[in-house]
């Protein structure tokens, strides 16, 4: 019977050491393995689940996900509907067997420095796999580029940017667990990882990560402060060198970028040169990313109403009025869209999307105030506990905590783009996430 124990914890812990891959692998793997640990850990939950705040946290999440059900049942694709109700619940199933698991009798210590390395590994072979491919136009799986976006191991789904800034952010407590010398090492990552990050062309990404860069200052000590800052200016200004140094090279003037005939003739001329050969890879690439992060960005923000994005969002919110308090079920705003008529589209961008690129806007589109509430409540016994928790907190893990806390906050931040939240890739980022802050947290009051 031990045996048995035994090799349960140990295949447990296995699966959850390399999750991290799971996202490279594919949605079909993540969502096996997510269901194999699920199954593994499953009659856990009935023992650890002893105080009003974990109770409630479960009551909460279990209303809302039969509510999710509900509402698929008169949705115009019911079946799209439900499937995506029991992918979220198997996700919330996920984390509540990975919490249960701080309880058990189990080497912690040990798992979580495994843990710790297959999370540096693997976030360092992307980083590297995605600088190959910024440099010769292929990775090491063949992939290409695209012009202005970068892929990595991800193929033709580029979300490369997304997954290191997450990652690269967790392999900072990564680093400082498993290395003596930390100070200049996790300067040295953090620099690499950002610029990585800014070649892959993902804005939301870049502006994600540097808020998360921005508030882990709060929790670092002023030596470590002072010598980041100063290795993080020098950092831009090899960034500003390499772009006036491209620049240069390539006879663009950068006074001038903001004429659009200019720019279009710039545009056409790098692409000619490509292909006849004339320009490196390195500025074809820098070229591409100025022009994606600074240029395409300046207009989006001067004339958003009348970009792709507002139009998304204002067909979402159509869809809502129309279904204020109940929606029209998970994963049908890509139907109901369709027949939303908009005055103020006048370039003609598409209105319907697979989702509406803001998760509050999918939240309202989809379940309606109702749901919208309901996830609001999730939310925050959530955070009620965590915030208690991690103030307290007195355990070697801290930093750990607090750095999963900032990846939360960046994951669930309303103000930018995104993906959609129901999604299978990306809400096993915010299950995956939030599942280990709880496991590290459970760990944690055990010793307090």
């Amino acid at each position: 019977m031990k045996s048995a124990t035994t090799l349960r914890d140990n295949l447990s812990a296995f699966i959850i050491i390399i999750f991290p891959s799971l996202f490279i692998l594919g949605t079909a793997l993540l969502n096996i393995f997510t269901l194999t640990f699920v199954l593994l850990n499953i009659d856990r939950l009935f023992f650890f689940l002893k105080n009003k705040s974990e109770k409630l946290i479960l009551f909460s999440f279990f209303f809302f996900v039969i509510y999710c059900f509900f509402v698929s049942l008169f949705a115009i694709d019911v079946e799209s509907s439900i499937r995506r109700s029991l992918s979220f619940f198997l996700k919330g199933m996920f984390f509540f067997t990975l919490w249960s698991f701080s309880y058990l009798e189990f080497n912690h210590k040990k798992f979580i420095k495994y843990l710790m390395i297959s999370v540096f590994l693997l976030n360092t072979f992307v980083l590297i796999d995605t600088t190959i491919q910024f440099f010769f136009g292929r990775d090491l799986f063949n992939f290409e580029a695209h012009r202005y976006r970068l892929s990595g191991p991800f193929n033709d789904e580029y979300i490369v940017g997304s997954f290191l800034y997450k990652f690269s952010l967790l392999s900072i407590p990564s680093i400082l667990i498993l290395f003596k010398k930390k100070t200049f090492f996790v300067i040295f990552y953090i620099a690499y990882s950002f610029t990585i990050v800014m070649l892959s062309g993902e804005r939301a990404s870049l502006l994600l990560f540097s808020f998360g860069l921005f508030i882990s200052l709060f929790f670092i000590d002023k030596v470590f402060l002072k010598k980041y800052l100063k290795y993080f200016i020098i950092f831009l200004i090899l960034v500003l060198l390499t772009l006036m140094s491209v620049f240069k090279t390539e006879n663009i003037k950068l006074s001038k970028m903001t004429d659009v005939s200019y720019l279009d003739n710039i545009r056409s001329e790098i692409t000619e040169k490509k292909l006849t050969k004339e320009i490196t890879n390195l500025n074809y690439r820098v070229f591409w990313i100025f022009d994606r992060l600074v240029v395409q960005t300046s207009d989006d923000i001067k004339s958003f109403q009348h970009s792709s994005y507002f139009i998304l969002y204002e067909s979402a919110l159509k869809t809502w009025k129309n279904n204020k308090y109940f929606g029209v079920g998970l994963k049908n705003f890509r139907i109901f869209c369709q027949n939303i008529k908009l005055e103020s589209n006048k370039n003609n961008y598409p209105k319907c999307s697979t989702h509406p690129h803001n998760y509050v806007l999918e939240i309202l589109a989809e379940l309606g105030l109702i749901g919208l509430l309901l996830f609001l409540i999730f939310i925050y016994t959530l955070t009620s506990r965590i915030f208690l928790s991690v103030k307290i907190n007195k355990s070697n893990y801290k930093f750990l905590l607090h750095t999963l806390s900032i990846i939360l906050i960046t994951i669930m931040f309303p103000l930018i783009p995104t993906g959609s939240f129901f999604s299978s890739f990306n809400t096993s980022f915010f299950w995956y996430f939030l599942s280990l802050l709880f496991y590290i947290n459970g760990l944690s009051e055990k010793k307090n």
